[in-house]
């Protein structure tokens, strides 16, 4: 039942409630102005400094309420907003590791997580977010299977268990984005707010009609900013019908960056694939080395003669770039040199 209500409140456009609950809150101050009026002569003085001071109780308890319930909804904005930077990263590095594995499972993992990458960013509605879902969904099932397969065949623990790490923080960090949209406020609290603020501004009115007196341009003012702070409390709620949405740039970024580089892939082969290589990492695009043993592993930074590690621009150490920033240590499909933990640095997408 709590489900259903909270689907159809939901469904709605947040700022169509917003003005539906103006009209109810200037009907509520109307109402009790009027009703002010009609008891104003049965009223004496004691009476009405009760009903001051009720006035100033509600309007207080209202103004924290909204600005808790506010905060809340701020908050839960912000970690859906967070999780899309993290998931971005783990999509990245994922990708990454993937080219240190050896064919086929290179290839089937490249195609997979392309497809992964289109899946999570969705056309803004609701039937495409829960469509993304299920797709993302069993795209898990096909790229476990795929590190089911690598792990039973890859002779090299160290990149499995580097890809088998990222691949299940993707995975995990589905889950959290999954239940950071679901888990909203209650439909049904948030319209006991509504009404709170409605009996505060009928209150209000009603205090108004003991003096004898209409002070419109206060009960507007009130009446406006109310119903402003209702419809941003609801806009920040909703995940995929408010005006205020969460950016979606760093998941289009990787998404295109891992079509951009398949996409070269697939356009020749020979002295042609080796100069796009070349021109990828140029642009700070970690690729694979392609032909020969090293086929589907990332490049080592070459040494000179002499066993003396180049070094980069200024003594200091060489440079990689990756997908989306730093990448990862390069691994060598014979060597047991494996990141150290939190190695993957910080995250590569900050907020804003």
């Amino acid at each position: 039942m709590h489900e259903r209500i909270d689907s159809l409140f939901y469904s709605i456009n947040p700022w169509l409630i917003a003005l539906a609950n103006l009209a109810f809150l200037v009907l509520a101050s109307e109402l009790g102005f009027h009703l002010g009026l009609r008891r104003r002569a049965a009223t004496d003085e004691s009476q009405r400094g009760q009903i001051t001071t009720l006035q100033a109780a509600i309007l207080g308890f209202l103004a924290l309420i909204l600005g808790f319930t506010f905060s809340i909804s701020q908050g839960r904005f912000d970690t859906r907003r967070q999780l899309v930077i993290q998931e971005a990263n783990a999509v990245g590095t994922t990708w990454l590791r993937a080219q240190t594995l050896p064919e086929p499972y290179r290839s089937n993992l490249s195609q997979l997580l392309a497809r992964y990458a289109e899946a999570r960013v969705p056309d803004p509605d609701t039937g495409s977010i829960r469509r993304a879902i299920a797709r993302s969904e069993q795209l898990h099932g096909q790229l476990w299977d795929q590190e089911v397969a690598v792990t039973r065949n890859v002779d090299n623990p160290a990149l499995v268990i580097l890809f088998t790490l990222t691949l299940n923080e993707m995975i995990d960090l589905h889950t959290t984005r999954v239940a950071a949209y679901l888990y909203r406020a209650p439909a049904a609290l948030l319209m006991l707010l509504h009404l709170s603020a409605a009996l505060a501004l009928g209150v209000m009115g009603y205090a108004s009609g003991l003096d004898g007196q209409r002070h419109a341009f206060t009960a507007a003012v009130m009446v406006v900013l109310v119903a402003i702070v209702l419809g941003l409390i609801v806009d920040l709620e909703q995940a995929e019908a408010g005006m205020f949405r969460v950016n979606q740039k760093p998941l289009f970024d990787v998404r295109n960056q891992i079509e951009q580089i398949l996409d070269e892939e697939s356009g020749g082969g020979g002295n042609g694939e080796a100069t796009r290589s070349t021109d990828r990492l140029d642009r700070g695009v970690d690729v694979p080395v392609r032909g020969d043993a090293h086929r589907g592993m990332r490049s080592e930074p070459q040494r000179p003669a002499g066993g003396v590690r180049e070094r980069g621009p200024a003594g200091g150490r060489p440079q990689r770039a990756g997908l989306g920033g730093p990448a990862q240590r390069p691994v060598s499909a014979g060597s047991d040199r494996i990141d150290p933990p939190g190695s993957r640095g910080q995250p590569r997408w900050t907020d804003g």
